[in-house]
């Protein structure tokens, strides 16, 4: 294809010239195919390290001029022989004409860059290269053209390692795409190719031997493969996993992977800072392990994703004290799990709310949300470090419930109160079902920050929320804990009177990890 010019200071370094006229060469790179010792070193070079320089390329150079430019490049052979032709053909003549080489030089290069702009890629492509870093959409090419695999196959993710064939280890890459486990290896002039179907493997497992340290094994019915040095052995055997068991649900049930074409598009209420070598099919991949843990957690429609998670706090009026834990957000619920173990679940379906306010900074509440329901319930959430980014989040999900799936008259309103509770017009925006909104009820009273002397009053009173005191002897995520959840009839809030210091924090932190680590944090 043809490039932007780009200046090349050593034309002939590692490169032999195989065409030549006054003002182009065609060259071809060292070990791709040619022989000699020079030639399967170079070539076993560039397969270790990765090296995704194309084997053929055009220069425009001069004879006053020691500096040449770089004008096309390509991985095969017949593409680049055909710009070559077009050069010949269309600027040859033309070029004869002028007097000076730097006329030359500088005619080429803007016929050049008048090509590359009529060449270029169409807006979803170059979208979709955002996406994508420039490495890995390199090894993308390089696996398709290793690998005669469908075209609707896609490429996950690419690990540097080492393939035990017998007692000699072979350096090379592992591909690992939706359906397959493919391994490359060029040594010293000799090719090897491993294409392994995950709907083959019978077994995946990690092993640590004297022959075979911190190597990883997949078994299938007629072989076993030993795949060994990697930079990140844990990442690498996480995503097998991950693979080989959505091959196993995809053969159960018949349906192939389908991307998430909103993934792009969604934002993140807790923002992650993802690899700089990622795929789209990956990031794709982890979002879906994670809103799948999410809804087993807290027992959620099959349909329910997970759309982020924050740290905060929750007001428990029945000790008045703040649990830390974390909020999650998802199209249809909010949802709350305190960091220690059995002490509080919240499910707050979000047809149920009513509205969402912002609550000043005091010196007992930062960053704090009030939320109330058409139930009458009301929750104060605080220290939440992506408050406005979170509300105007739960502002889109409100705006996108359906009529048929919130009572008639509903309102759902975004007010900033004051430190009393008392709402400033200009920071209220309230979408309306009826003309009287709906804000807290009388019975629930104004929402005051808690006070430090008050030992009495809850700030929150919540004269139908359903709870619990004492030691609960249901396990997190019984049908006694989510009762509702599927089909919002109520909000269920589960709560276990003890001391947050005290009592065993595994099953939650367990949890929380488990949902940060298919994230890569």
């Amino acid at each position: 294809m043809w490039v932007k010019p780009e200046e090349v200071l050593l034309a002939n370094a590692l490169w032999i010239t195989e065409r030549a006229n006054p003002f182009f060469v065609l060259q071809r790179r060292k070990g791709h195919g040619g022989g000699g010792l020079t030639s399967l070193v170079i070539g076993t070079i560039d397969s270790v390290l990765d090296n995704n320089t194309d084997p053929y390329r055009i220069l425009h150079q001069t004879n006053d001029s020691d500096i040449s430019y770089a004008l096309a490049s390509s991985m095969h052979k017949r593409e680049i022989i055909r710009h070559w032709e077009w050069l010949e053909q269309n600027l040859m003549e033309t070029l004869g004409n002028f007097d000076s080489d730097t006329d030359v030089t500088e005619f080429v290069k803007c016929k050049i860059e008048s090509l590359v702009a009529n060449t270029e890629s169409t807006e979803e492509q170059l979208k979709e290269a955002n996406e994508e870093s420039k490495n890995f959409k390199s090894a993308h090419d390089k696996w398709r053209r290793l690998f005669n695999l469908p075209e609707d196959e896609k490429l996950v993710n690419y690990y540097s390692c080492s393939y035990w064939k017998g007692k000699v280890p072979r350096q090379g890459w592992m591909y690992l795409s939706v359906n397959h486990c493919c391994f490359y290896s060029f040594m010293l002039g000799t090719e090897s190719r491993q294409v392994i179907r995950w709907i083959e493997a019978t077994r995946l497992e990690r092993s640590n031997t004297v022959l075979f340290p911190e190597s990883i094994r997949i078994s299938t019915r007629d072989a076993s493969y030993f795949f060994s040095m990697f930079v990140s052995t844990d990442e690498t055997f996480s995503l097998m996993e991950q693979l080989a068991n959505l091959a196993m649900k995809q053969l159960l049930s018949e349906d192939g992977y389908q991307e998430d074409r909103n993934l792009p598009v969604r934002s993140k209420v807790k923002k992650m800072k993802a690899p700089k070598r990622v795929s789209y099919v990956k990031r794709d991949l982890d979002a879906k392990a994670r809103s799948e843990v999410y809804r087993q957690f807290f027992r959620l429609p099959v349909t329910e994703r997970l759309d982020g998670s924050t740290p905060c706090t929750l007001w428990t009026p029945y000790n008045k004290s703040y649990v830390n834990g974390t909020l999650f957000l998802s199209n249809n619920y909010i949802c709350f799990s305190s960091k220690v173990a059995k002490l509080v679940h919240l499910i707050i379906p979000m047809r149920e709310v009513t509205v969402v306010e912002k609550v000043e900074n005091s010196n007992m509440i930062q960053e704090g949300l009030h939320i109330s329901t058409r139930g009458r319930m009301t929750f104060l959430f605080a220290s939440l470090k992506d408050r406005d980014f979170l509300v105007q989040h739960i502002s889109d999900f409100l705006s996108k419930t359906t009529e048929n799936t919130r009572p008639s008259g509903d309102t759902s309103s975004l007010t900033s109160l004051g430190s009393l509770g008392s709402p400033r017009a200009s920071e209220s925006i309230e979408s309306r079902g009826s003309s009287s909104p709906v804000g807290p009820t009388p019975a629930s009273g104004p929402v005051d920050p808690p006070d430090e002397d008050s030992s009495t009053k809850s700030p929150i009173d919540v004269p139908s929320t359903k709870m619990t005191s004492g030691v609960s002897d249901s396990p997190v995520g019984s049908a006694d804990s989510f009762k509702g959840a599927e089909e919002g009839e109520a909000i269920e809030m589960k709560v276990t009177k003890k001391d947050e210091g005290s009592g065993s924090q595994d099953d939650n932190a367990v949890f929380l990890d488990e949902m940060n680590a298919k994230l890569g944090e």
